[in-house]
């Protein structure tokens, strides 16, 4: 133990009062090096989580809008697309299978909030299924049997867009 101390203190000058200006100067400089180095990343680390999580809100809400349309349009009888430039509001219609009542669903599209419309046994709820829209678009041609709805959300500069294709059931 008295080995290393007594190494350490005669590499150290008995005359020697301080650091010199050159030394100091060398010093600052790695230091503010090191200090920029981790401010860098750390901003950047920062800023990827903030797109990442924009990304995956605007992710979120084309799959909610997509699921909720595709889920609806698979039981659809009557489809009704609006003669806009968009195709909103869609109006699906089905009949139970026993029956006995008519489920009416319309989907309407203002200010970038996609709204969901269900009247059933005289209930009507309202919810907010979708944020963040800048467009969608659906299509529904005359013949065909193939519903097809394009979403794109935005949420800052991330964005998302997809397409559903949708096959309505049969009418009995």
């Amino acid at each position: 133990m008295k080995g290393w101390y007594f190494r350490l203190t005669s590499l150290i000058k008995k005359d020697s009062k301080g650091l010199t200006l050159l030394e100091l100067l060398i010093a600052l400089s790695i230091a503010g090096l090191i200090v920029a180095a981790t401010t860098t990343t750390i901003s950047q680390l920062f800023s990827l989580g903030s797109r990442n999580e924009n990304y995956m809100v605007a992710v979120r809400q084309v799959q909610n809008a997509g699921y909720l349309i595709s889920r609806d349009g698979v039981m659809a009888q009557k489809i009704t697309v609006a003669n806009t430039e968009s195709g909103f509001p869609l109006t699906l219609s089905w009949g139970e299978w026993g029956g006995s009542q008519t489920i009416t669903v319309t989907y309407t599209l203002i200010d970038s909030i996609l709204s969901r419309q269900e009247v059933a046994n005289g209930k009507t709820t309202t919810a907010q299924i979708a944020r963040h829209i800048v467009s969608a678009q659906v299509e529904f041609p005359k013949g065909e049997k193939l519903l097809t709805v394009t979403i794109t959300a935005q949420v800052k500069t991330a964005s998302e867009t997809r397409t559903y294709q949708i096959k309505p059931r049969p009418i009995d």
